[in-house]
């Protein structure tokens, strides 16, 4: 198709997907910058030119897609301080203050408007007028200046807060934090908390709820004993809930903003995906995550497969580290 629409941008889109779904993130990532032509949106309102790479830029980091795709992004702003560029980050408000933490005055910074429509809160102006900005590099595109040529070996994670450990968590137990799905619960595309019962019966092992959206009601349905710490916010309070996550052992999350999150702060996370975000990342099932080194993929291969194979094999994961970290205690 693209022979006869080279300009289409859903044809490059796909062969972006299929290009990184077979590992060649050099090709799939250039690919992946039609993304910029698709949506229509870009360089956004501010009409600056996009950043190519040039070192006397003042460099307008701007927000991209969900929290959750900006979580896997955000880490490699490290490369753009080692270059020593004048740089303005605009992020969702719930993660500003990680950010603030690990990158500290070397960077400026700015929160994402909420409303999706950015045509009606931002026109821009104030980004070449207040901060003298030169050029804007949407935060996706980040992975396709800095890890091309696949050099995720040089991660550098963002920096958790410090979080009092609450009631009833105890470091003799392997504590398990477990979300089972995003806020949509379109069936197939994620598990349900009754599937994860025999998560539950391991000898051991405490499990935290990191649930989001109205999660009382699945946890009813499951009963199970699960967790809770009092006045978590595991929705707008992203910055706490990473300051509790890097207490535990392990995050078991579906692709979502949790575990976007542990994996940008370097916290072990078992992902479950379905195929589609399979292909979109280049992932193999029980391998790392290429963005975030301490995340491991489990992934379902169509869409009519059911997840209790690889809740199984997580399971059965959780089991023998809680045995190994049990017999060297």
């Amino acid at each position: 198709m693209l022979k006869l629409e080279p300009a289409n941008e859903h044809w490059h889109y796909l062969l972006s997907v299929a290009l990184l779904s077979q590992g060649k993130l050099k090709e799939g990532l250039y690919e992946g910058e039609w993304r910029l032509e698709k949506y229509g949106s870009w360089p956004r309102a501010t009409g600056l030119p996009l950043w190519e790479g040039q070192s006397d830029a003042r460099l307008f980091v701007s927000y991209e897609q969900g929290v959750a795709d900006e979580l896997q992004w955000l880490p490699i702003l490290s490369d753009l301080r080692r270059m020593g560029l004048s740089v303005l980050v605009e992020a969702d408000a719930r993660i500003l203050p990680i950010i603030r933490r690990t990158f500290g005055c070397d960077f400026d910074y700015t929160a994402a408007p909420k409303s999706r429509d950015r045509s009606l809160v931002f026109s821009g102006h104030w980004v070449t007028h207040d901060y003298g900005c030169t050029h804007i590099l949407p935060v996706g595109s980040l992975p396709f200046h800095f890890r091309r040529e696949g050099n995720f070996e040089d991660f550098q994670p963002l920096r958790a807060k410090e979080f009092e450990m609450p009631e009833r968590f105890s470091e003799d137990s392997f504590n398990v934090g477990l979300a089972w799905r995003s806020r949509a619960s379109r069936e197939g595309l994620y598990t349900r908390l009754g599937q994860w019962r025999e998560l539950f019966d391991l000898p051991n092992v405490t499990i935290w709820n990191l649930q989001y959206d109205e999660e009382q009601l699945d946890i009813l349905e499951a009963g199970v004993d699960i967790k809770q710490v009092s006045g978590l916010d595991t929705f707008d309070g992203l910055d706490d809930l990473g300051g509790f996550m890097s207490l535990l052992d392990l995050v078991i999350s579906p692709t979502n903003a949790v575990s976007k999150l542990a994996g940008a702060l370097g916290i072990p996370c078992s992902m479950l995906l379905h195929s589609d975000d399979h292909m979109r990342y280049g992932c193999v099932n029980g391998y790392g995550f290429p963005l975030l080194p301490s995340v491991r993929t489990y992934v379902k291969t169509a869409y009519d497969d059911d997840w209790n194979k690889l809740i199984a094999a997580v399971v059965e994961d959780v089991r023998v580290k809680s045995e190994a970290r049990h017999k060297t205690d």
